[in-house]
């Protein structure tokens, strides 16, 4: 017997009488759920960053999504023209160089060349680093 698609919600809900485990599955695992389907959990969207920005500072989302969106375009621009951006304490944005190298097609095994490019590169800082490893 195949069920009809319902969404999570109303699936776990109907199903209760019949699978009475399903109660133990709470709002919060179906939203963590819908993360995990959506790429990986640990990963901050913009959309979270732009709700977090709001709160911390106690602006609108648009005002925030108004600074991401800037802060965003000057470190585009700023790459683009090949220079550097740095915030001390936070770190540096920079473009490298990454030389022509040999690389390989899976399917054939044929080698082939990958040109060279330029790349954005991100190089934190001391407190950056000393946050993440939770020596701040």
């Amino acid at each position: 017997m195949q069920l009809p698609r319902r969404s999570p919600k109303a699936v776990y809900k109907s199903e209760d009488r019949i699978f009475p485990s399903l109660r133990l599955i709470t709002e919060e695992a179906i939203r963590t759920l819908k993360i995990v389907k959506n790429g990986d959990a640990r990963t901050m969207t913009k959309k979270q960053l732009i709700e977090a920005i709001a709160t911390k500072t106690d602006s609108s989302k648009a005002g925030a999504e108004r600074t991401v969106s800037a802060l965003i375009e000057v470190i585009s621009e700023t790459l683009k023209k090949g220079d550097s951006l740095a915030l001390p304490g936070f770190g540096t944005f920079e473009v490298r160089d990454r030389g022509e190298r040999t690389g390989r097609n899976p399917k054939t095994g044929e080698e082939l060349k990958i040109a060279a490019a330029k790349v954005a590169a991100f190089k934190p800082g001391a407190t950056l680093k000393a946050a993440v490893n939770g020596k701040a």
